[in-house]
């Protein structure tokens, strides 16, 4: 089943200084798609609140591929790819709903847990029921990943997590890992930030209120660059990305 709604890029907060939504606010919408879906199957955030169930991002990839203009309206197409006992493929496609040309196109991969313990549940038939699958991937999977020596030296990006990046889970918010690596990497190249065109991250442990992080950036042989956001007291890797930036 695909569903399908749109929004206007509001130029008030969302644009940036070329006058496109930037891309943080994209990846929000993107995470926004699945309770958009839910909501419409009569499975709203209340309905898994009385369940005790949730879906957590374990992996996200992102292909940024036109930009928007300020006051336009966005499309959004998402649909469920795959469906297994925990873990399935959310896919969302970002298109103009003013002259049809595509914008950026997303794959979630979550995992369905357990609200209070957050382990890993099955699925209750009836959601996969009420989704039905479509096997098509909105990003190429060939670029997923990114295999490559490292060159150069790393780059270190210190930051201690603010209060207005964590969610109603109260953990990072999925989106500002994304935010994080895109300004480690333009500090890193003294680019901008909105050359980013994709990130492909594995999330393996969440930040929270206060904790001090670093992000490490390191370019890699074959164009790509590979990041980690890690503890600074721990050194524990959290979060690992790999990242494709516009051409110079």
């Amino acid at each position: 089943m695909r569903f399908s709604t749109e929004f206007a890029v509001r130029s008030s907060y969302e644009a940036g200084p070329d006058g496109s939504m930037q891309q943080g606010y994209l990846i929000r919408m993107a995470l926004e798609a699945g309770y958009l879906v839910t909501e419409a199957l009569g499975m709203d955030y209340r309905w898994f609140e009385e369940k005790g169930f949730m879906f957590v991002v374990y992996g996200i990839t992102i292909e940024f591929i036109a930009p928007t203009r300020s006051n336009e309206r966005i499309c959004i197409t998402t649909w469920l790819s795959q469906a297994k006992r925990v873990r399935g493929h959310r896919e969302i496609a970002f298109t103009s709903a003013e002259d049809g040309r595509a914008i950026a196109n997303v794959q979630l991969d979550w995992v369905f847990v357990d609200k209070h313990t957050l382990a890993p549940a099955r699925m209750p038939a009836e959601i996969v029921e009420r989704f039905s699958l479509d096997p098509a991937q909105a990003c190429q999977p060939t670029l997923a990943t990114a295999a490559g020596a490292m060159v150069g030296e790393a780059h270190i990006w210190p930051h201690r997590v603010e209060y207005r990046e964590i969610d109603i889970l109260d953990h990072v918010n999925t989106a500002i890992y994304l935010e994080w690596f895109a300004q480690a990497w333009g500090e890193a190249t003294g680019q901008m930030p909105n050359r980013v065109r994709r990130q492909h991250s594995t999330f393996s442990k969440s930040a929270r209120y206060g904790d001090t992080i670093y992000v490490r950036t390191q370019a890699l042989d074959n164009g790509t660059w590979r990041q980690e956001v890690r503890q600074a007291e721990t050194d524990e890797v959290l979060v690992t990305n790999t990242l494709w930036a516009a051409q110079t």
